[in-house]
């Protein structure tokens, strides 16, 4: 995204809004398989366990960042109400981009690898809790 800020910054267009984020998807069994190659193994669970870890760790110290990446899908029940009918369009930021040479990788394993390398480094996620 970097680099997608970088490029638009120096165009001399003004006025104009970007949507700046990898359109590009990955099906969740994908997902899951690339995480558990990397020692990272997820735990499928029922919404109402969902239900109970939002609760638990909005109540915790420092508990909101822990669960800020899916607030906006919680609603007023704590429950997580994503509706995967709301379809963000980035095409005229794509369309910008493109012309200036930019395209967004897809989303495979290496860029999930790079992604998980990431977090560990700066310590979001912890290679001995795999």
């Amino acid at each position: 995204a970097a680099k997608a800020i970088r490029i638009l910054a120096n165009t001399d267009k003004k006025y104009n809004t970007y949507h700046i984020f990898n359109d590009n998807h990955i099906v969740m069994h994908r997902l899951d398989e690339i995480l558990y190659k990397l020692g990272y193994e997820l735990k499928h669970i029922t919404k109402e366990q969902m239900t109970e870890l939002i609760e638990f760790y909005s109540k915790q110290d420092n508990g909101y960042e822990r669960i800020q990446g899916i607030v906006q899908d919680v609603n007023r029940n704590k429950e997580i109400d994503y509706n995967p009918n709301t379809v963000i369009k980035s095409d005229f930021t794509k369309d910008t981009l493109s012309k200036l040479g930019f395209e967004w990788p897809e989303i495979d394993e290496e860029y999930i690898t790079k992604y998980i390398e990431y977090l560990e480094k700066i310590g979001f996620l912890k290679g001995d809790n795999k």
